[in-house]
């Protein structure tokens, strides 16, 4: 009978944590909403790690450009080139005006408020490593990933949508 408490209690503290995690993040999920419904460059910044988020997007760049040449020569040219255009797609399009278009696949409009904490806490999903991410539907792929940083704030670091998106939502 211990052992059936025993493992309730941990089930119960690891689902907890979850929850904490979600709750603790909500809240700079939703100061990057406002920072992007603002059009606030300097807050928007405070609340991404622009270097993760180009290494992300450069990564995924350079993976796709792999994936799809045949030739071994292009392919290292792809690996070594992904993350050079990771840093220049970050500069150009890693700002608030594109991630608006973003929010706005999540049905937030600059015009309607905002969601509460509690709202946004109930759809972030926790991923391990310390991240959670933003699906766009309930039960749907991530598209947004934040990780907590040692300043306890919750910063953007990746961008799980088709990659296609970023050319479009300038």
């Amino acid at each position: 009978m211990r052992r059936i408490f025993a493992i309730l209690g941990i089930g119960l503290a690891l689902a907890s944590c979850a929850t904490t995690q979600r709750y603790s993040a909500a809240d700079d999920v939703r100061a990057l909403l406002i920072s992007i419904r603002d059009d606030d460059p300097q807050m928007f910044e405070s609340y991404i790690d622009r270097p993760s988020l180009q290494r992300d997007i450069g990564d995924r760049i350079g993976r796709e450009l792999v994936g799809r040449v045949g030739d071994d020569r292009l392919r290292i040219i792809g690996a070594i080139l992904g993350p050079i255009v990771g840093g220049a797609v970050g500069d150009i399009f890693i700002r608030p005006s594109t991630f608006r278009r973003v929010a706005e696949l999540y049905g937030y409009r600059a015009s309607q408020p905002l969601p509460s904490r509690l709202a946004i806490a109930s759809v972030l999903r926790p991923q391990g490593d310390g991240q959670v991410c933003a699906p766009v539907q309930e039960k749907g792929p991530c598209v947004l990933i934040f990780r907590e940083a040692d300043d306890h704030r919750w910063r953007l670091v990746g961008f799980e949508g088709d990659l296609g998106m970023l050319n479009k939502l300038r």
